[in-house]
């Protein structure tokens, strides 16, 4: 679905494909984990393509590979819920800030710092933007990571 939806807004787009959660049911462990290497020298070789100057998650296990691969590269985390799941907690052990819709999620978040940036979620689609405005504030989303 994603894929569709990045390459319309002509957006350069690559997937990766990574195992599932390896904290499954134990028999599927050693595959997992087999998939989960496999994401994670996927997601090496499209960030040495791609150069991203930060990185954004919104959280699944499917980020986990290239969170892991990128920890150099300053990321942002965005919690849209209230109570994060397992990916998001172990995502949020590997940003560099972290963003919240709620205040409620600050509790879940008690050893990492927070960094403050609350989010409005939209309800609706906007289509107003611009790519150059969606550039400035992406741009000044990076400059936050350096506060």
């Amino acid at each position: 679905m994603e894929a569709d939806l990045v390459m319309r807004a002509e957006v350069p787009f690559e997937a990766n494909s990574c195992g599932r959660r390896a904290w499954g049911r134990f028999n599927r462990l050693p595959g997992n984990a087999w998939q989960l290497w496999q994401g994670y020298q996927a997601s090496r070789r499209i960030l040495r393509r791609f150069q991203p100057d930060v990185m954004f998650f919104t959280g699944g296990f499917v980020a986990i590979p290239m969170a892991l691969a990128g920890h150099k590269i300053p990321s942002v985390l965005y919690v849209p819920d209230i109570e994060p799941g397992l990916a998001l907690k172990t995502l949020s052990r590997l940003a560099s800030k972290i963003a919240v819709t709620e205040d409620d999620s600050h509790a879940y978040f008690p050893d990492i710092l927070i960094s403050g940036l609350l989010v409005i979620l939209p309800v609706r689609t906007c289509s107003t933007g611009s790519r150059e405005s969606a550039k400035n504030f992406l741009d000044w989303m990076q400059s936050c990571l350096h506060c």
